[in-house]
């Protein structure tokens, strides 16, 4: 699970997510979080502003969980 938030999404709180992640985590699944706090943006915006941070740490993540390295 790779969860990308921002603290005062309007749409989801951020409790939401932090919770997911830590129920993934305490289940076994690999739970890495991306928290922008202090922004409001949500989704393909949150996405859109940080895409260059964003797509470093997915790949990362993605690389790490299906062995590709």
């Amino acid at each position: 699970v790779f969860l990308l938030h921002a603290e005062f999404d309007q749409a989801v709180p951020f409790a939401c997510a932090q919770s997911t992640a830590q129920r993934a985590h305490d289940t076994g699944l690999a739970a890495e979080t991306m928290f922008f706090y202090g922004e409001s943006t949500h989704a393909k915006a949150l996405y859109d502003k940080y895409k260059a941070q964003v797509d470093a740490r997915w790949t990362s993540f993605l690389v790490e969980q299906l062995q590709l390295g």
